[in-house]
């Protein structure tokens, strides 16, 4: 099928998916993935906000895939102006074992998805969990990924996450220098991206230290600190020798710098929310003005 010719000068604005995404919930949390929100909709309403480029999930175009094909999307982006296209996410692409099938299956869609619609880059993540991979086996997974892609005139962007198997930007950019693709890259996620962000994080902290989060479960108090407070699980497993010390202090500054962060976004989430209903607004009365002319008559 014929591509929309990539866009050569950087945007101001991409509205990634969790940004217009409205309700959607993470499946990692207990939701789905994909949004309430028609599509149309939200091309339409990222256009007129001034946004340049927009963010899709596989999941959600797959829900509204009955009501909109692949050449309807296309047709709503060039009518629209969106010239530049995200599509997410992959996590899991480097491990073995059921995890691993999940994600080959999740890896045919966005590859399906690329080779109809003109997506510029995939995001892709790591894996949860506290087994730590050699960085030259997940380079190799890398580079087979990007070689895939590449096919279809697709980058690939990893993102490191705090909690997950690559944690830093440093750790993304090894693997990446390692598997030399041209067109694989870094995505660093932003403040006020709290979809992506804080829920993965708090996914991941679930996930690395299940055996913490049930032991708190047990706590005497549900709002348990384990810091001290009477009939505290926690506690008397590093007492009683079941738990190590320094693995409930990890997981506490986990706990500690993910609350920090989210009274950080929260303020942020605000300001940006503020800033784009202001965009909104402008660009809905000069649509007016140009309809009904000045005063509306």
């Amino acid at each position: 099928m014929e591509r929309i010719a990539a866009v050569e000068s950087p945007f101001d604005f991409v509205a990634s998916y969790w940004t217009i995404a409205g309700d959607a919930r993470l499946r990692l949390r207990g939701g789905t993935d994909y949004s309430s929100l028609d599509l149309r909709e939200r091309i339409e309403t990222a256009s007129a906000s001034g946004y340049r480029g927009i963010g899709f999930h596989s999941r959600d175009l797959q829900h509204w895939s009955d009501r909109y094909a692949a050449a309807d999307v296309r047709r709503l982006l060039d009518d629209n102006g969106i010239g530049y296209v995200e599509l997410e996410i992959l996590r899991e692409w480097f491990v073995t074992g059921p995890a691993r099938e999940e994600s080959d299956r999740t890896r045919r869609e966005l590859l399906a998805i690329a080779s109809e619609l003109p997506i510029d880059h995939i995001k892709v993540g790591s894996s949860f969990g506290p087994h730590r991979w050699p960085t030259e086996h997940i380079a190799e997974e890398f580079a087979t990924l990007c070689a895939e892609f590449a096919q279809l005139g697709t980058r690939v962007g990893l993102e490191p996450v705090a909690v997950a198997s690559i944690r830093t930007p440093a750790e993304a950019l090894e693997v990446i220098d390692r598997a030399g693709a041209a067109n694989g890259g870094l995505i660093l996620d932003t403040p006020g991206m709290r979809e992506l962000a804080l829920w993965d994080a708090d996914a991941g902290l679930e996930q690395s230290f299940a055996d913490l989060e049930a032991l708190a479960s047990t706590c005497r108090f549900s709002d348990c600190r384990h810091e001290g407070e009477p009939g505290c699980a926690v506690l008397a497993a590093v007492a009683g020798g079941a738990l190590a010390a320094d693995r409930l202090e990890a997981w506490q500054k986990l706990e500690r710098e993910a609350r920090h962060l989210e009274r950080r976004v929260d303020a942020l989430a605000r300001a940006e929310e503020r800033r784009r209903w202001k965009v909104i607004g402008k660009s809905v009365g000069r649509h007016m003005e140009a309809k009904y002319g000045r005063g509306g008559s």
